[in-house]
């Protein structure tokens, strides 16, 4: 991933001539460094994983100029992600990412917020330079702009309000737009990605990246699950219930309650921290998680079906095999 971030001596010649090496330097250290340090640590890779298998349900065997064009994309999407994650991190105020402090604590809000703008932008270069032609390095870019778009519109109704001021009837749809439009629409990004790489006609784009959209939604659902039990960054837990932040747990609550009983919920977050016993007696009494299970199950069984019969290939196409494979592995680790 490196490889895809600038040096001081990269820096210098986008900059300009007559730039000194000092100069340079200073942007790398104050801009690039810390997006290095996110980048190092760990990560699941989700989205570059995702281009690389859309290019691959399009064309099983890409050549060689497509999978130089994969990595530089696969890289793209990862950076853009990294970026979401730094200024989501400032807007929350979150103390910890990927198993380290949020970069605001270590270099500052105003780094931070400058390397989290950035990265929604170098990685336009990268897309800029797969080697396509130029109708479909104009889908490319075309493609990116919107999703950022949208996603921005996701993150401005997830900063809008408190999930709790909302009544029961109105909860599901406003998380479940939430959910859609800031981790579907990247998601989705992905995968159109990969698509446009492999060759693929519009329509095929669009299958593919509504395929994205929804996965995303599920993942989206199991993270949101995950936080609220601690189970992969124990220091984040509940930290998206105290902020009353749009999620899949409230909407799964909402849709899984009355009024009377949506109350208590209301009840046992606002005492989360002093008697959490309160929200995991309401949470197994309604059997949250397992909803959430047979709703994703059912969720991507229809995806992929429908995703089957757009690209006019079997159940047992190797490509569609390894998505199947890789949905349900990511699934399993949450």
């Amino acid at each position: 991933m490196d490889q895809s971030l600038p040096n001081a001596v990269d820096l210098a010649g986008l900059l300009g001539r007559g730039i000194q090496p000092g100069i340079a330097a200073q942007v790398e250290a104050r801009l690039v460094a810390p997006a290095r340090e996110l980048l190092g640590r760990r990560s699941k890779s989700l989205r570059g994983r995702l281009v690389a298998v859309a290019c691959d349900l399009i064309q099983e065997q890409p050549t060689l100029t497509r999978l130089a064009a994969v990595e530089k994309a696969s890289a793209a999407m990862e950076l853009l992600h990294a970026g979401s994650l730094i200024i989501d991190d400032i807007q929350d105020g979150s103390p910890q990412r990927r198993g380290g402090p949020s970069l605001h604590l270590v270099y500052g809000v105003p780094s931070a917020l400058c390397t989290g703008n950035w990265l929604y932008f170098w990685p336009m270069r990268l897309l800029a330079d797969l080697g396509l032609d130029a109708l479909d390095e104009l889908r490319v870019l075309k493609c990116y702009n919107a999703a950022l778009e949208k996603a921005h519109y996701g993150q401005a109704l997830d900063l809008s309000v408190k999930v709790d001021a909302l009544e029961r009837s109105e909860v599901s749809a406003y998380c479940n737009a939430v959910i859609a439009w800031k981790t579907g629409t990247i998601t989705g990004l992905a995968m159109s990605l990969g698509a446009i790489v492999g060759g693929a006609d519009a329509a095929e784009e669009a299958a593919l990246r509504s395929f994205g959209e929804r996965f995303g939604m599920a993942l989206q659902m199991f993270d949101d699950l995950g936080d609220l039990l601690g189970r992969i960054e124990p220091s984040k837990r509940y930290e998206d219930l105290r902020q009353r932040k749009p999620n899949a747990v409230w909407a799964l609550a909402a849709e899984s309650s009355d009024d009377e009983q949506f109350a208590a919920f209301r009840c046992a977050v606002a005492q989360v921290d002093s008697e959490p016993q309160l929200l995991t007696a309401w949470l197994e009494a309604h059997e949250i998680t397992a909803r959430a299970r047979r709703q994703i199950d059912q969720d991507m069984t229809e995806a992929l079906l429908s995703l089957q019969n757009a690209l006019g290939v079997s159940a047992d196409h190797q490509p569609l095999r390894a998505l199947r494979q890789l949905a349900e592995s990511l699934i399993d680790a949450y």
